[in-house]
């Protein structure tokens, strides 16, 4: 589990491959939900206005 000062951004998942995989699918369109006017929705497509979503693995904790 993961949290964020985004709001509506939580995602949860069993793995972090699939957690990865989540935030890749759907954190633009929530961040562009949050800072984006309709009127710039209206003009531009949400990946447009979001270029990219850093995440950054967090290092395995040795055993």
């Amino acid at each position: 589990m993961a949290d964020s000062d985004i709001e509506g951004l939580h995602i949860e998942a069993p793995t972090i491959d699939e957690f990865e995989a989540v935030l890749h699918e759907v954190a633009a369109e929530i961040v562009a939900a949050d800072h984006v006017t309709d009127a710039d929705l209206d003009r531009f497509a949400a990946r447009d206005l979001i270029p990219a979503i850093i995440f950054v693995r967090p290092e395995r904790e040795a055993a």
